[in-house]
């Protein structure tokens, strides 16, 4: 889907004052009046693929667009699955999380295993964090501006080959036996559609985009990183291209030499390991964080050498 800023030189942004400024402007163009989304990624050059397509087109045919045999696809998937649903029984069970083809689904993605999800968030702030948090990267940074709605508009009416208005957001929690696509009222059933997008079930002839979906915030990671997915079909880049009549996508530039002060400016406002990760692992990063300009510049060496001497 087209970019706003394509068509024009994008000016990169130096500070946290001047983010919030153009997040708000762009909102403004893109998405007045409903909800909007942010992915927050460390380099311009990264694509918006799901980890899933970019572990299997690593080294591949990157020119590949479609994917045609979907039943690999679907036969690698289910095979993570029951391994994932095996030996994750007791995580599900202790929280008294429902254990669904769509509760593994998202808590996979969640915890870094490969799926067909790309993950976006509620929170300009926390996608700049995301953007920033790698400070090897040596390049400027971006974070995405997605209009959930317009993007299920687009692939939806692309899908069925219709011209209907289908700007609303489902959320999920059954996954349904195949039924009819509309209702005898002629509506579209979103269990219906979001099963075919699960099981990837689709013709070869068929293109299915990424649909923009809530998942029910299942753990403490979710909700601090106010999570929500766009679930990819058989188009790998589906997320890029310029055909459609309105633009669903927008960005904004970090530049690269203002990362530091920009992470260190959103750590004093709240926002650092800790708030997002809210367990261990968070707190001791977050911990490490604090500390980190001791450890470099607290002369340890010296003191260890006369302690020693």
């Amino acid at each position: 889907m087209t970019k706003s800023g394509s068509e024009n030189i994008e000016i990169a942004v130096k500070s946290i004052s001047e983010y919030v400024n153009v997040i708000l402007e762009k909102k403004r163009k893109l998405e007045p009046e409903g909800d909007i989304w942010f992915r927050g990624q460390g380099s311009m050059t990264f694509k918006l693929r799901p980890n899933l397509y970019r572990k299997i087109l690593d080294g591949g045919d990157k020119k590949k667009t479609i994917i045609r045999n979907t039943n690999l696809i679907k036969r690698l998937e289910g095979n993570i699955d029951m391994s994932f649903s095996r030996k994750a029984f007791s995580f599900f069970s202790k929280r008294s999380i429902p254990d669904t083809p769509w509760y593994r689904y998202f808590l996979k993605q969640h915890y870094k295993l490969h799926t067909r999800l790309l993950d976006w968030t509620e929170s300009a702030l926390i996608a700049l964090f995301f953007a920033l948090e790698d400070q090897t990267i040596k390049e400027d940074a971006q974070v995405l501006i997605l209009s959930p709605s317009k993007l299920n508009n687009y692939s939806i009416n692309k899908l069925l080959d219709t011209k209907k208005n289908f700007h609303l957001i489902p959320s999920c929690s059954n996954l349904p036996k195949k039924g009819e696509m509309f209702t005898s009222q002629g509506l579209l059933s979103f269990e219906q559609l979001l099963r075919k997008y699960y099981w990837l079930d689709c013709d070869e002839d068929e293109k299915m985009f990424p649909i923009a979906m809530y998942p029910p915030h299942l753990d403490e990671r979710m909700s601090a990183q106010q999570a929500c997915f766009t679930l990819f079909g058989n188009v790998i880049d589906g997320l890029n291209t310029d055909n459609s009549k309105e633009i669903i996508i927008d960005y904004v530039q970090i530049d690269a030499g203002s990362k530091g002060k920009m992470l260190k400016d959103l750590k004093a406002l709240g926002i650092n390991y800790y708030s997002i990760y809210p367990d261990l692992d968070g707190l001791g990063k977050s911990i490490n964080e604090e500390f980190i300009e001791e450890f470099e510049n607290a002369k340890l060496w010296d003191s260890f050498e006369n302690f020693f001497s």
